[in-house]
């Protein structure tokens, strides 16, 4: 036993003047003091020194006898410094030292106990000299708590100053020896292990061990190494012993390169039982499992712990089953999986069983008659999830041993099931194995639900003509409380699964188009077409498709009309992209026409010279989404024609790009949502107006929705897209006027900014004022000065007609000194140009 550390939860109280704690100490009430000395040690353990109270601590320690206040005493000695600076024994500990004395001798065990630990927590062999006769005749108490903390305190007296006191390890195991209470033994025999092994061991050779105290075998297996000394207890009568005899085992051959796995596997056969007990059944069982060898003969034994109130540790006991299981093991295992499910009245716990089952299929390959069974009448259960579970069964069992009449099943329970993701499940289970007669028998299902709305159609418009005052309602087929999805399409309560039953048969009449001929295709083709537009019909006379539905359904049956090959690549703007489960556009057939019947286009504004047109690419090439802009800027507005490639093999619906600008230019267009199928390419032309021309930027998103597996709107994904800078040289061109002029409209123009630098450049004055100018489109319109110094006048202006004038005075004495005052009719535009002539200078350093 180790004292490590002491944890106080006591309420605060608003006594933080030395004062007031002086003054409740003092009280007669017990209440008083009890909450006084709650609040200095709350004090003290924030580093608040007490020392100076504890004359008046121990006065009231001498003539109280509430355990309560003495336990408090002893919990602030602890925290209170011994000594002082300098290492010295504090005097008030000196004057206490009687109190403790005394308190080694107190009629309650427990009271005594907190004295000994005290002790033990000393370091001074001068405080302590006086406890040990005291210590050690506590070794003879009546009470096990007081011995135990007497042996804890000598030996941690003895580890500190050694042979000071004498005998300690004799004394020990004089009590070793004639110690009862298996809780002293455990604490002696730590003590012995410690001070004295050999003192220890003569005592061990005496011993018969299964003679000796359960509590005393388990912490000298705990603290001994020998397998085979360990390996006689397995069959110990007491079950704690072997179960810690079978645990030491166990970790110590985890790190032997040679295992006896005889002795682990008896290891194992001893710790199963414990899978049972709630205190050790998680940690047994964990390390079972890491258990490095054959262990198949276990699996049968370990699953009869399966519980159905604690799926969580039944799934670590499947985890385990299907580590270790062999192929002799799974009849075992499906017999036990069937067995379970037949006695569990949980929907939770059979999910549970059912997806389990699904696993044991994967992992054996082979399929059951029984599982099959459970499988389909899970299937039109009212809880989804079992549903779901039963469909995931179905799947892998149609993977292993393909089943006509299994997926004929699935095809005909379509018109049953009654909710959405099942029904999308099941699809597409029918489209990965479906072939022609399983789709004609899903296009006559999927007619079935349309027909059963015409149908309820026409009585409505019957009772309504008839004036009908009774509320009108409809049974429907199989009628339980919840409808099934294919005879309440057009409930707006629920998603309108039209464009979804149309993606669906497209892709499934792509796939078996070619195991058709030519009758039986215009066959099919015509009933698929007509199921699409009545898909269609119901959405847009119900009011229950968006925009990307409608989409969804005039691509489906573009598709079906163009049977278009999955195999083609799209080739677009030079790019070719590969076309996988894309819809086609419809082909039309149209007529050529000569070069000299075409209406030739106006000119358009990015035809001008002012014309700047470069690339920019606005995401990654990782991303699902590849953008990039090729970035045209006119005298009037910037145009961004973005291509926009879907790199991923599912749709992507809802697609926007939402721009942030600066305030010199305004967003020109309606963003517009539209899909991109996939792997596909798609243009977007996006323009901004320009209000002036100024250093500014456009930033966003591109937002997109795409489908999850079972083809369900996901929740909203965006990209960031990279800021696009525009520089006001980009808006500058040159202008002409006169040196006369320059100086009259110099002294008009109120807006002035000054920029000065000096830096180090190997190039000349003249190239220096030639960068400038060619950076911000100007022309020279005056100069003076000689090779060492000249000054230069400057104009330029913007595209919106904004004059701009610079006077630039260059002179070279120890590097360059560059000053520059830039004048024009607004700030932001004299700001502007600053920065552009800052960023070129800083070009120039050096070179």
């Amino acid at each position: 036993m180790t004292l490590t550390s002491i944890y106080i939860n006591f309420p605060s109280y608003p006594l933080s003047l030395r004062k007031d704690l002086a003054r409740q100490l003092q009280s007669s009430t017990v209440e008083d003091n009890i909450r006084a000395l709650e609040t200095i040690i709350i004090l003290a353990s924030q580093n608040q020194d007490f020392t100076d109270h504890l004359n008046l601590i121990s006065r009231l320690m001498s003539v109280t006898q509430n355990k309560v206040l003495k336990s408090l005493f002893y919990k602030f000695l602890i925290m209170t410094p011994k000594t002082d600076s300098d290492g010295r024994i504090l005097g008030e500990f000196l004057i206490i030292t009687n109190q403790i004395r005394k308190d080694l001798t107190h009629p309650n065990e427990y009271l005594r106990s907190k004295v000994l630990q005290f002790i033990a927590t000393l370091n001074s062999f001068e405080l302590v000299e006086n406890f040990i006769k005291p210590i050690q005749q506590n070794f003879l108490h009546q009470h096990f708590c007081v011995r135990r903390n007497a042996y804890f305190c000598i030996t941690e007296l003895y580890k500190k100053f050694g042979d000071t006191i004498p005998n300690v390890p004799q004394q020990l195991y004089d009590c070793l020896v004639t110690e009862t209470d298996p809780n002293c033994l455990k604490q002696l025999y730590s003590s012995l292990l410690i001070l004295d092994a050999d003192l220890l061991s003569s005592f061990m050779k005496k011993q018969d061990f299964f003679s000796l105290p359960p509590e005393l075998l388990e912490i000298i297996i705990e603290k001994n190494n020998d397998l085979d000394f360990i390996s006689k207890f397995l069959n110990h009568s007491e079950p704690t012993v072997s179960y810690c005899s079978a645990l030491k085992i166990i970790s110590l051959t985890n790190y032997c390169v040679k295992k006896d796995f005889n002795l682990i596997l008896k290891c194992i056969d001893v710790l199963i039982p414990y899978l049972s007990d709630q205190d050790f059944k998680f940690t047994t069982l964990r390390i079972i499992s890491n258990v490095n060898a054959d262990l198949s003969s276990f699996v049968s034994k370990v699953m009869e712990f399966i519980d159905s109130t604690d799926i969580i540790f039944s799934a670590e006991i499947l985890n385990f089953v299907f580590k270790y299981s062999t192929a002799s093991n799974f009849s075992g295992v499906s017999d036990n999986l069937i067995k379970n499910f037949n006695h569990s009245k949980k929907s939770e716990f059979i999910i549970f069983l059912i997806e389990n089952m699904t696993r044991m299929l994967k992992v054996s390959g082979t399929t059951s008659a029984l599982f099959l069974e459970i499988a389909c009448t899970s299937l039109k259960s009212e809880n989804p999830g079992l549903s779901h579970a039963a469909l995931s069964l179905l799947k892998v069992h149609l993977k292993n041993n393909f089943s006509p009449k299994i997926l004929n099943f699935l095809v005909y329970a379509l018109k049953d099931f009654k909710f959405g993701k099942i029904i999308r499940q099941c699809t597409d289970i029918i489209l990965e194995f479906g072939e022609v007669e399983d789709y004609k028998k899903m296009i006559e299902i999927l007619y079935s639900g349309i027909n059963f709305y015409k149908n309820k159609k026409k009585q409505q418009t019957t009772a309504d003509k008839n004036n009908t005052s009774d509320t009108y309602s409809l049974i429907t087929p199989n009628s339980t409380s919840r409808s099934p999805i294919l005879f309440t399409l057009d409930n707006p309560a629920v998603p309108f699964l039209g464009p979804f039953f149309s993606l669906s048969i497209a892709r499934m009449y792509i796939k078996i188009k070619n195991n058709l001929n030519e009758n039986q295709k215009n066959e099919i083709k015509t009933k698929t077409l007509a199921l699409l537009l009545e898909f269609m019909k119901m959405g847009e006379k119900e009011n229950l498709m968006d925009l990307s539905g409608r989409y969804i359904i005039t691509e489906c049956i573009r598709t079906v009309i163009n049977e278009y090959n999955v195999e083609k690549s799209i080739i677009s703007d030079n790019k070719v992209v590969q076309k996988f489960n894309v819809l086609a556009p419809i082909k039309f057939n149209i007529s050529k026409i000569s070069s000299d019947d075409l209406i030739q286009p106006k000119t358009d504004i990015f035809m001008s010279s002012d014309l700047l047109d470069y690339v920019f690419q606005l995401t990654g090439f990782s991303d699902p989404v590849y953008c990039e802009a090729n970035i045209k800027i006119s005298r009037l507005d910037i145009s961004l024609d973005i291509l926009v490639v879907n790199q991923t093999t599912t749709i992507l619906q809802n697609c926007n790009f939402d721009f942030v600008t600066s305030t010199n230019i305004t967003q020109n267009f309606i963003s517009a949502p539209f899909n991109l199928p996939e792997m596909s390419v798609k243009n977007i032309l996006c323009s901004f107006k320009i209000h002036e021309s100024l250093n500014c930027s456009i930033s966003g998103t591109f937002s997109f929705s795409y489908s999850g597996m079972n083809r369900e709107c996901g929740s909203e994904s965006i990209l960031n897209l990279s800021e696009i800078k525009f520089n006001v040289s980009d808006f500058l061109l040159e202008k002409s006027i006169s040196e006369d002029e320059f100086r009259e409209k110099w002294t008009k123009l109120e807006w002035e900014n000054t920029y000065c630098l000096k830096f180090r450049s190997n190039m000349d004055i003249n190239e220096i004022v030639e960068r400038i100018r060619n950076k911000i489109k100007g022309k020279i319109v005056s100069s003076v000065g000689h090779n060492k110094c000249m000054a230069y006048n400057i104009v330029c202006g913007t595209w919106k007609g904004t004059l701009i004038l610079l006077n630039i005075g260059i002179y070279v004495e120890n590097g360059v000194g560059f000053e520059c005052r830039i004048r024009s009719c607004r700030e932001d535009v004299v700001k502007s140009l600053s920065s552009v002539v800052g960023e070129c200078l800083k070009d120039l350093k050096e070179k």
